[in-house]
Formats: structure tokens, sequence, C-alpha cells
């Protein structure tokens, strides 16, 4: 009988009372306070004042020829995009919930010559054109090394 009086009492000494709050699985905040609520304001998007592309020119030669644009303007992310330019394609589209924002994966293949080229988008009878750019990359990141000075300005 002793026994069991030392295996129950300490788990009843450790067992937590029922609390009112048990049943709410939402329950995460002290009494009294109030969620937040920017917590519950959707994606909806403003007033865009000035459209961009980000990156805004990207190089020719990188180590991994994928990249990814943003594209930042009021509604674009129901548009559909598209390229004309020898060596880049467009291998994904990606539309997030906020209607001001439209991600493009490019591929910059092996043959792609550096310049500008035109991403169009199109949606319906409205079109939207943003220009970019390609440059040639002048140097290497083998060619620089880690701490040590760099035998040139640009690495």
């Amino acid at each position: 009988m002793a026994f069991w009086g030392l295996v129950i009492f300490p788990l009843l000494l450790f067992a937590q009372p029922v609390s009112i709050y048990n049943d709410d699985p939402e329950q995460r905040l002290p009494v009294g306070m109030e969620k937040p609520a920017h917590r519950f304001i959707s994606a909806a998007g403003g007033k865009v004042a000035q459209a961009r592309v980000e990156p805004p020119f990207w190089w020719i030669g990188m180590h991994s020829p994928m990249l990814e644009v943003m594209i930042y303007d009021q509604g674009v992310r129901d548009f559909e995009a598209a390229i004309q330019y020898p060596g880049v394609s467009i291998r994904k589209t990606t539309r997030l919930q906020n209607p001001n924002y439209l991600f493009l994966e490019l591929e910059i293949g092996p043959g792609a010559k550096p310049g500008k080229f035109d991403i169009n988008l199109k949606k319906g009878t409205l079109s939207k054109k943003y220009t970019y750019e390609i440059r040639q990359k002048t140097r290497t990141r083998a060619a620089c090394k880690g701490f040590r000075p760099p035998t040139s300005s640009i690495c």
C-alpha cells in the first residue's frame, strides 16, 4: 500500500487544475487583452506610387542560370508575362495574395547576349511593358581571393 502512495502522490502533486480556457484552442493572450487588428487585414494591396522591377539588372555568366525577378506595380498579379529575347525564358510565374506583386523565374541560357529586352504583361485588353537589362560579367568570382587585398577594386 505504501508503494502505491509513493507513486500516485507525486502524480497528483504535479497535475494541472482544470482551466476555463482549456476548451478554447485559440486562447494565447492573457485575460483582458485583445488580438491586434493588423492580424486580420487582408493583403489587398494599396496604391502603388512608383512601379519597379527588382533586381533592376542581372549578369550573363553567373553560376546559376536561374533568376527571380519581382515586378511591383498596380494590379500586376493577374497579368500573363511574355519575353521575346534569345536565350532568356520564363520558367515559372508566382502570384501572391497581394495584387501588386508578380514574381517571374527566368532562365538565362548559354546563348543569351548582353542587352535590354521587354517583359510584356497582358491581361485581356490591358498591357504593360517593363524594360530589363542583362549585362556582361566583367570578372569571375574565382579571381577574388578571400582575406587578401583584391588586385582590382571590382570583385
